[in-house]
């Protein structure tokens, strides 16, 4: 009851259904929200006045292969389109780090690397 008075009777039965029907909220979320290709065909055809290039910069030390390939991946899959991704490698011993950063640059020249000679940390 106190739940009830406090936050109300429909966010006690939200709370109620997610407990007793557990569901994956962000899928749900995503379901719900997730462009279309041609929502996303659009977004990437509309030209602003003003196009200033945004830079993402990601410090990598010896990450594994899915979580580099799918943070690269999802920087390319952006509909904006005047983006550098600047990359350092904190002196990774991992040898595949190297090879995805030197194929994904050679592939797309918005992707910026820079190897330290040492990991100095984020």
């Amino acid at each position: 009851m106190d739940y009830i008075r406090k936050y109300g009777f429909r966010a006690f039965i939200n709370k109620a259904s997610t407990k007793l029907n557990p569901v994956d909220q962000y899928e749900v979320w995503i379901k719900i929200n997730e462009p279309t290709e041609e929502e996303l065909t659009a977004q990437k055809n509309i030209k602003f006045k003003y196009e200033p290039k945004i830079s993402i910069v990601v410090p990598v030390w010896n990450t594994p292969k899915r979580f580099l390939v799918d943070m690269i991946e999802s920087v390319l899959s952006q509909t904006y389109s005047n983006w550098e991704l600047c990359i350092a490698d904190g002196a990774s011993k991992e040898k595949h780090v190297k090879e995805i950063l030197d194929s994904y640059a050679k592939k797309d020249n918005r992707i910026k690397l820079k190897y330290l000679t040492e990991n100095k940390g984020i």
